[in-house]
């Protein structure tokens, strides 16, 4: 006599219904900065449930609560800017790319603690429009700076610009002049490099026109709000990374002499990866039609 096969059992039946659920995405995928709670109040009307159940089932949908990406904000317009600069420097090599001499302007600010966001995303959704924390212009500053290199340069020394000398003159004075021109002269062959600058006002008045028509200096034409393809930003990040580690300077003299301990640490190694990235960066924005990228 044979034993009885066992029964199969489908289990305890979720507490979470297939409806709720579909509710619950719909409207995380519409509210990404919404609260456990406030999600487990949107479906209340369907489903009377606890928040754990609700936050397990989320994450059942691989779904994670992870702090916003921080990214400019790209209108429709930046977007096509963007996808169209990619486009056509698409087939630039890495050759290419060492000929310009990618300079910025950056502020670093004392003891800086900015308000970190929570976003739903998947894992795969990091750079998503809805999963980022839109970043704007501040006028708040400690120390502002400026910074340039190119690939086959060293770095330019770094220059102070302060806060009472910031008009299209003091830049040629400070920047041009004390800064750029003898590192321009310096390369071998300068008629070969190009400028990159961004389209900040003073970029574009008449005097940084003039004097660099005067050099005979070719300027990249750069698309607003694009700082993910500008290699000088990762400079930036690692050198404010650095100094957050250090004890907090007390005054605007001590902070100038952090960040420029700061830029003498970026080694050239780093740069000319930098510089090598840029291909993959001009395809990573055609890929995401000219929206956000991970650089």
């Amino acid at each position: 006599m044979g034993f009885p096969k066992p029964i199969l059992r489908t289990g305890r039946p979720r507490k979470m219904s297939e409806r709720t659920t579909r509710a619950v995405v719909r409207y995380l995928l519409k509210n990404r900065r919404a609260t456990a709670q406030e999600l487990t109040n949107a479906v209340s009307h369907i489903s009377p449930l606890h928040r754990d159940t609700v936050t397990k089932a989320i994450l059942r949908l691989n779904f994670a609560s992870r702090i916003a990406a921080k990214k400019p904000y790209l209108k429709p317009a930046h977007e096509l800017a963007r996808l169209n600069f990619a486009k056509k420097h698409e087939k630039w090599t890495v050759e290419d790319w060492k000929k310009v001499i990618w300079t910025d302007e950056s502020s670093f600010e004392i003891g800086k603690n900015s308000r970190r966001i929570r976003v739903w995303r998947r894992s795969y959704e990091r750079f998503h429009s809805d999963c980022l924390a839109s970043t704007f212009k501040s006028g708040r500053t400690s120390v502002m700076v400026w910074g340039a290199f190119c690939g086959d340069l060293k770095k330019c020394k770094l220059i102070l610009i302060p806060k009472d000398k910031r008009t299209a003159a003091d830049y040629v004075k400070y920047v041009y002049e004390n800064a750029l021109s003898g590192y321009y002269n310096h390369a071998e062959n300068p008629s070969e490099l190009i400028l990159m600058e961004d389209r900040a006002p003073t970029h574009k008045s008449n005097l940084p026109k003039a004097w660099r028509a005067a050099y005979g200096m070719d300027r990249l034409v750069w698309p607003a709000q694009s700082p993910d393809l500008n290699p000088v930003e990762n400079v930036w990040r690692l050198m404010k990374a650095w100094i957050s580690l250090q004890p907090i300077p007390s005054n605007e003299a001590e902070m100038w002499k952090l960040t420029e301990a700061a830029w003498e640490r970026v080694s050239g190694d780093f740069l000319n990866r930098l510089v090598e990235s840029m291909p993959a960066r001009m395809k990573a924005v055609i890929a995401a039609k000219g929206g956000a990228t991970r650089w």
